[in-house]
């Protein structure tokens, strides 16, 4: 089987450069040889027998004199101060600990319970009782397209990253350095992982797991390192899997001719391995400097010029610069070049951030997802992407990044109790950055957000992660998020769920004939077409608002030729108009797809759609011509979850050259409307007396919302 998956993997090299296919083949040879002159044993015998107790002595000793890690001395004392100065992190910290203590582990949004943290699924999906059996990594084939459950490896997967060891180390660290009890359930863990994980022979012996699992065995074993009194047992398990781990990945890393976030993951799992087994094991030298030799330029390759992260997804881009970061604090605590292209391209990377982030804290879902992140010492949001930001604002001493986030992050990596506090002359109620070179407009008005794709689809016009999303946006208006896109909800589990997640109609675009803005191709799951890339951007703004307008041929490939353009045009208080223009020769069918977060009320009454929270409320209109219908749908804010939700589909005939229009604006503090997704007025007289009470309500917080921002907008210089 691994033969024949190899080979299915030289088809699909067909094109690429002569490098790739020469570095795949030479890859996959020596990958073969491993495991049939028994190599991969080899190496797991002898790593073992390496760390006993006097070797792992010699390497704390070492790495105590030495310095040379990025979690530390210094870094550990300014967590105490941190978490003295945030008693609710702390409280919040230890809650966490309990849980997984307990057995109750967060994969995806949800808890997982394994009592007393054993018999953990590592190579099953326990939700369907799936166990994949133990064979080479590379015989597996994860594409089932006829599959009678949707049983999905992504579950094992995550469980083996073992994110949820984090969180109860650092506090076994912190608070309690004389109780082994949770060093001994450490050990217990991962020699469980160990003898249902032979080298190279389970699922979990793929280079993007091994390399995140990883990268937290290693957050791991530093903090091990500190405890007062060493768990070496705990050690002497932690260093032959870390060994293991670093001997495989260095065999297997996922170079390409276009290479993402896996190669991102490689790259920093590497060098956290390498900085810490270099001086004992000779070939984690080679790690180093394999990654010394490749990562600047990757950095530089990986995200445009002005810091978007080339797959076009806003969570991968938040993963991806956690793992750069981390590696540029790790390079240079350990004494190791960093090119100050490379520093510089990933605090570009930390603007877009702070740029896509919306007023409530979050960022959109855009584009793929799949929960991953790079560092988990804390509980927040994983669509909070602010811990981020502080840690950018700490490493590169620019408060103008900081927000109004505690991260834990920032004194465990850099040794700083906090990141630097933003002055209020760096705060700007209007910010409009059309990050040219990555393809996005971000717009911030007060607590107005907006957020557009006029870019390539992704991984240089390949898909990947990316979406059918071009001229797609997001809207919040008062700080509300109303306009959304829905996420992405499962990968390989779900195949026809996931193709349904990254076509047209789950964006808020145009759709003509029922057709894909591009080609697609449902059996390639990370495959897209780019013929909707947009051109002619024009972007004008001032204090006042801005207008945008961008063009795409995604359809001029039909039998009749679509040219389409739109255009958004947004004034504060005023909401925003989107303007829809089609130029074509026949009759087509357009419609036009506005997804809305989950948790408003929606109420559709002829050509008006009234949305309602609990704080405000906004009215929706479009063209006369237009049919509309207000459908349920989903939206994914977990992989491998679906919460319910609706949008809005406005159908037109259109012939010949023709504008189509959607405004959405407040109302008017006297036409505040009930809450709840309705689409009548028959109401009970209990119903509308709750409603009357909400309308005041809504009504008084709208009041106070528009007097606070024409205060703001008055007393500030935009420009």
């Amino acid at each position: 089987m691994a033969l024949s998956k190899i080979l299915r993997q030289a088809r699909r090299l067909q094109g690429r450069p002569l490098s790739v296919i020469a570095f795949k083949a030479q890859q996959a040879t020596n990958i073969l040889i491993h495991s049939l002159l028994g190599i991969w044993s080899l190496y797991e015998r002898r790593a073992w027998q390496r760390w006993n107790l006097e070797e792992v002595e010699r390497f704390r000793l070492y790495h105590q004199q030495a310095q040379d890690l990025i979690v530390g001395r210094k870094e550990l004392e300014a967590v105490r101060e941190f978490l003295q100065l945030c008693p609710q992190e702390l409280a919040t910290l230890r809650s966490a600990r309990d849980q997984i203590v307990a057995g109750r582990i967060p994969i995806f949004g949800t808890t997982v319970l394994f009592p007393g943290l054993k018999g953990l699924s590592w190579n099953t999906d326990w939700r369907y009782g799936h166990t994949w059996p133990k064979q080479l990594f590379l015989s597996y084939d994860f594409y089932e397209f006829d599959k009678k459950v949707p049983y999905d490896v992504k579950f094992p997967w995550e469980l083996s990253r073992m994110n949820f060891l984090l969180i109860p180390s650092l506090l076994a660290v912190i608070e309690d350095q004389e109780d082994e009890g949770w060093w001994a359930s450490l050990q217990a863990v991962l020699e469980e992982w160990r003898q249902d994980n032979p080298v190279a022979r389970s699922i979990n012996w793929c280079p993007m797991e091994c390399s995140m699992a990883s990268i937290n065995l290693c957050f791991v074993l530093m903090l091990g390192l500190q405890v007062e009194k060493p768990p070496l047992s705990a050690l002497q398990t932690l260093l032959p899997l870390c060994e293991l781990h670093g001997r495989f990945i260095f065999r297997t890393v996922e170079y390409s001719d276009i290479r993402g976030n896996h190669y991102a993951a490689n790259l920093t799992a590497l060098l956290l391995l390498g900085i810490l087994l270099r001086p004992f094991v000779a070939e984690a030298g080679r790690w180093v400097g394999y990654v010394q030799e490749h990562m600047d330029e990757e950095i530089l390759t990986q995200y445009s010029e002005d810091g978007v992260h080339f797959e076009k997804t806003i969570p991968y881009h938040r993963l991806v610069t956690q793992l750069f970061l981390v590696s540029l604090l790790a390079r240079e605590k350990a004494g190791l070049f960093v090119s100050a292209e490379a520093r510089e391209r990933i605090r570009m990377a930390c603007r877009y951030v702070q740029a896509y982030t919306r007023p409530d804290g979050l960022a959109p879902l855009w584009g793929d997802n799949d929960d991953a992140r790079a560092l988990w010492f804390d509980t927040r949001s994983l669509r909070d992407h602010r811990g981020l930001l502080a840690l950018g604002a700490a490493y590169f001493d620019d408060p103008s990044l900081a927000g109004n986030c505690n991260a834990i992050e920032v004194p465990l990596l850099t040794g700083k109790a906090k990141a630097p506090a933003r002055s209020p002359e760096t705060e700007c109620p209007v910010s409009v950055r059309h990050f040219v070179q990555g393809g996005m407009v971000c717009a911030r008005y007060g607590r107005d957000h907006f957020v557009a794709d006029v870019g390539e689809v992704g991984l240089r016009g390949r898909g990947g992660h990316g979406h059918h999303d071009s001229l797609s946006f997001e809207l919040s208006l008062a700080g509300i998020a109303l306009i959304i896109d829905p996420g992405s909800y499962i990968y390989t589990g779900d195949p026809s769920a996931r193709n349904r997640f990254r076509s047209t109609a789950a964006h808020n675009v145009v759709r003509v004939d029922g057709e894909e803005m591009g080609s697609f191709f449902p059996r390639q799951l990370w495959r897209l077409g780019d013929e909707a890339t947009p051109y002619q951007v024009e972007l004008e703004w001032d204090k006042e608002g801005f207008q945008l307008a961008a063009s795409h041929d995604g359809y001029l490939r039909l039998a009749d030729p679509v040219k389409y353009r739109r255009q958004w045009q947004y004034r504060p208080g005023k909401g925003m108009i989107v303007r829809d223009r089609l130029r074509c020769g026949a009759a087509h069918k357009v419609e036009r797809f506005f997804h809305f977060a989950p948790g408003l009320g929606l109420s559709l009454r002829g050509r008006k759609l009234i949305l309602t929270s609990r704080e405000v409320s906004f009215e929706a209109t479009w063209d006369e011509q237009a049919q509309a219908e207000l459908a349920s749908t989903t939206v994914s804010e977990n992989y491998g979850q679906e919460v319910a939700s609706a949008m809005l589909i406005l159908t037109n005939q259109v012939a010949s050259d023709q504008e189509l229009f959607f405004r959405i604006a407040p109302v008017q503090v006297d036409t505040v409307p009930p809450i709840g997704m309705h689409s009548s007025n028959d109401r009970s007289p209990s119903d509308r007396r709750l409603l009357l009470t909400e309308e005041r309500t809504a009504k008084q917080s709208w009041a106070k919302t528009v007097g606070e921002d024409l205060n703001f907008y008055k007393k500030q210089d935009y420009i």
